[in-house]
């Protein structure tokens, strides 16, 4: 994996993007405290698997996050 990205040019994330989600979500895990980041990685992660597989429903995505 990449230790880092180099940009050339300007990117534009519309507001209303799973992009814009993505980003501002890590941008708030980035800034969470130590305490908080495992809970924070786990809504990331329910937000991912959502935007992936949105049917599946957050009752499933809660049952195998817990490893259910």
């Amino acid at each position: 994996m990449a230790e880092s990205t180099n940009i050339s040019g300007p990117i534009e994330i519309k507001d209303s993007s799973a992009e814009r989600v993505a980003f501002e979500l890590m941008k708030f895990i980035r800034n969470a405290g130590v305490d908080r980041q495992d809970e924070i990685l786990e809504l990331y992660a329910r937000c991912l698997i959502t935007s992936k597989n949105p049917y599946l429903g957050l009752e499933k995505i809660k049952k195998s996050a817990k490893g259910g």
